[in-house]
């Protein structure tokens, strides 16, 4: 049974839901000095969080995050991060140790923008091995059908994906 969004201080809130056998933890809002993980410490693994409507994140909120990634590694859980926005891959290409040494990326959001009509669109990538050649490819704009291009260095995302 899922429990309503609960509060992890600051502007941070969090879902928990039993799914396929793993816990599924949904994240939504900023990631701060005031985030603080604790609460969910005692989850039973293995876990997986939805991080797609994270939509902001300081360094000290790099600083708790990395903490709490640690801290289920030191409890031998196994951690899967998917729907990552920009703002967490960006964290993730920048700071190596960032997702800890055992966590998987399962997903992320690549920023793209078509070059006709200035729409931006997120579009959802799956992170499977060899599948780095997917970046950057063009998909239509949602809009004006014109190709969409990535708004991001492809090396942002390409780092990702595990090697085939």
């Amino acid at each position: 049974m899922a429990r309503p969004d609960q509060d992890l201080g600051g502007p941070l809130r969090y879902r928990v839901e039993p799914r396929s056998g793993a816990t599924w933890v949904a994240l939504t809002g900023n990631i701060n000095e005031a985030t603080d993980f604790t609460a969910l410490h005692k989850l039973q693994g293995p876990i997986v969080i939805d991080v797609g409507d994270v939509s902001r994140i300081n360094s000290l909120g790099v600083r708790n995050w990395i903490g709490f990634v640690h801290h289920l590694e030191s409890m031998g859980l196994a951690l899967t991060v998917e729907r990552c926005p920009p703002v967490m891959v960006i964290q993730m290409s920048m700071i190596s140790n960032f997702m800890g040494h055992s966590a998987r990326v399962k997903s992320a959001m690549a920023p793209y923008l078509c070059p006709a009509c200035k729409h931006e669109h997120l579009q959802l990538v799956e992170i499977a091995p060899g599948g780095a050649g997917i970046i950057g490819s063009k998909i239509p704009c949602p809009k004006c059908q014109t190709p969409m291009e990535l708004d991001e260095l492809p090396e942002t995302y390409t780092q990702l994906f595990p090697a085939a």
